[in-house]
């Protein structure tokens, strides 16, 4: 064999190997962002962590809008109304799942230390305000429903009802409504721990 022939065999082999060390990186790359499906079971909530007693916290941000969930002006006061705000990582934009059983959760905003539950009897286009954490109350009982692309509905507990945007502006009213099938109602988690 000629030195030529061996050093071109050399160059092939180092090609191949960056070839598949590129593949196996791009294809790890779009599983944990959710753009292919190998973990699309797998939830970033895991009941097992959560029965031990880890609160973990999260920005619920609309997957349409890229835009999260929180109480109106940041306001403490009971009743505050639910609305959609562009992502920050601050702490009125954070909730803390509190497990209940299953896939089912309290969310406790961290700045008002209070949760979602609807305004009024909790039928389609009832909007969302804060009350004071209240295990025992149904209304505060929230499903996480994993969807492809790491994405979730959020269904009232024993309920046909999800949350729902009721528009795409920024201080819009977070609603209940009937499954709907789009983007008004799909939800992504981002973890996040702010200081203020």
């Amino acid at each position: 064999m000629t030195k030529a022939r061996k050093i071109i065999m050399i160059i092939v082999a180092v090609f191949a190997t960056v070839a598949i060390i590129g593949t196996i990186g791009v294809l790890i790359w779009l599983n944990y962002s959710g753009l292919w499906g190998l973990n699309s079971e797998a939830s970033i909530l895991t009941e097992k962590s959560d029965q031990q007693g880890v609160h973990r916290a999260f920005a619920i941000q609309n997957y349409g809008t890229n835009k999260n969930i929180r109480p109106r002006g940041a306001n403490t006061a009971d009743e505050t109304n639910i609305i959609l705000y562009p992502h920050h990582e601050w702490k009125c934009l954070t909730w803390r799942f509190i497990w209940i059983e299953g896939n089912t959760y309290q969310l406790e905003n961290l700045y008002t230390e209070k949760t979602l539950t609807p305004s009024s009897a909790p039928i389609s286009g009832v909007s969302l305000w804060q009350q004071p954490l209240n295990e025992n109350n149904p209304l505060q009982h929230w499903e996480l429903i994993l969807q492809d692309g790491n994405k979730y509905l959020i269904r009232l507990k024993d309920t046909d009802l999800y949350i729902t945007l009721s528009s795409s502006s920024n201080d819009s009213a977070i609603i209940l409504k009937p499954l709907e099938n789009s983007d008004n109602q799909l939800w992504r988690l981002f973890e996040q721990y702010p200081r203020h």
